[in-house]
């Protein structure tokens, strides 16, 4: 698991920089000749950029949380009550909480426009279910699924 670990941080870390060298090349120097008459040597310079120079977040997350995260989505791909047409992460929306010594990782599903709209359990895309990770080393100590 260490060795896996390993290999996402390293994954997560190279898509960072290769995201912040983005944006700092990411600038392209247009020349304008419509700004000036066309063809003056005093052609004025627009800066387009291809992404905002500071995007506000949509989302903050810690490091411990991703690494709870991490511990928990783990674990969530293989788990045998899930069924596999139900591990798609793009169907959950994922909470973070902690208490003193754990985070608890949030899978709960989205519905299907049809559905009707229920607390907990089961929907058309996945099941609801939360880790209980450890602090000190991040290991699962509890699962829960919610009916």
């Amino acid at each position: 698991m260490n060795r896996l670990f390993t290999l996402i941080l390293c994954g997560l870390g190279s898509l960072l920089l290769t995201t912040m060298c983005q944006q700092r090349v990411a600038t392209e120097v247009i020349a304008d000749a419509s700004l000036t008459g066309g063809g003056s040597s005093h052609q004025s310079e627009r800066r387009k950029f291809l992404f905002p120079p500071f995007p506000p977040a949509d989302a903050k997350v810690s490091g411990e949380f991703l690494k709870a995260f991490l511990a928990a989505m783990e674990s969530f791909k293989v788990d045998p009550q899930i069924p596999d047409g139900k591990r798609k992460i793009e169907n959950y929306d994922i909470e973070f909480r902690q208490g003193q010594s754990s985070y608890y990782i949030y899978f709960i599903p989205r519905k299907m426009p049809f559905e009707i709209p229920a607390g907990g359990g089961e929907s058309a895309l996945g099941k609801w279910v939360t880790y209980e990770i450890r602090k000190t080393d991040f290991q699962i100590t509890a699962r829960q699924f919610y009916k």
